[in-house]
């Protein structure tokens, strides 16, 4: 097999100086790399459009606060039969973490888009598993790790279990959803359940304030109205005190909120009658 071109060209060189750089003073991610080809055949990218593992892979790193984007460097090594395409990524560094190098991974197919794709996968997955803890809550949560003995890849296969007993009809089986094919769609999948679930809490504790809202109103008329029955069953000094009035009847123990609403319309209808009976008799 024959590499066309050779050497080490000067060009080249300073390109891949440029990718190694660190990005400290950019408080976001660059996108102005420009793409070009060197004379040895290489071409420098960014994302490449089309990809759906490079799209996940940038938003990852975006989401983990890198100020720079992957550089792809691709090239096509033919023979006199056939060819194909290897793909070699330069993950950025971070500026919050010195301590953390700079890695390449490679990846190769019989097109740059099959290419791109493998070795975007295989940065996706190193990604995972370095950054697990922070990455545990984005659509990439059941992304496979290289390590498959891993707690945390073990304890979220069990979930996903989970789901695809509860919904076998849409998760189907994992392994089937651990495909390359399948695997965007389903981290999509994820992602919305997750938003959903969100959602729903938010709601419900949205709900749960106003219900406590409610009962807090409730309780201060029951007790206002108590007072003021007190007030007026008051007898003269020198007097015995008549005899407590019985209790009034427990609440049920959930009230609705249009139970609670109702009886506070009761409440303010009996004060507003009680202060006409007293204004009546002075």
């Amino acid at each position: 097999m024959e590499v066309e071109g050779g050497g080490v060209d000067p060009n080249q060189q300073q390109a891949l100086h440029s990718l190694k750089v660190s990005g400290y003073i950019y408080p976001r991610m660059e996108h102005q790399f420009v793409t070009f080809t060197d004379p040895q055949g290489f071409t420098y990218s960014e994302c490449p459009e089309g990809c759906p593992f490079a799209m996940r892979l940038h938003h990852s790193l975006k989401a983990l606060g890198y100020p720079k984007c992957p550089r792809y460097k691709t090239r096509t090594i033919k023979n006199k039969s056939e060819s194909f395409v290897e793909v070699e990524i330069f993950m950025p560094f971070h500026p919050h973490r010195i301590e953390e190098f700079a890695w390449t991974v490679m990846g190769s197919g019989d097109s740059v888009e099959t290419a791109c794709a493998n070795a975007a996968l295989t940065a996706l997955t190193q990604l995972c598993e370095r950054r697990y803890e922070e990455l545990g809550h984005t659509e990439v949560r059941y992304f496979p790790f290289g390590n498959k003995s891993h707690p945390e890849w073990e304890k979220r296969m069990t979930e996903l279990d989970h789901m695809a007993q509860g919904d076998q009809g849409r998760w189907g089986h994992k392994i089937t959803l651990l495909s390359l094919p399948s695997l965007p769609k389903m981290l999509n999948m994820s992602m919305q359940d997750q938003r959903r679930i969100a959602e729903l809490e938010a709601q419900n504790a949205a709900h749960q304030t106003a219900m406590a809202e409610l009962q807090h109103t409730h309780q201060q008329l029951s007790d206002g109205f108590l007072l003021l029955q007190m007030d007026l069953n008051q007898p003269p000094q020198g007097e015995n005190p008549p005899p407590p009035p019985p209790p009034p009847p427990p609440p049920p123990l959930a009230p609705t909120m249009v139970e609670l609403v109702a009886q506070q319309n009761r409440l303010l209808g009996m004060l507003v009658q009680f202060q006409e009976q007293q204004q009546q008799q002075n």
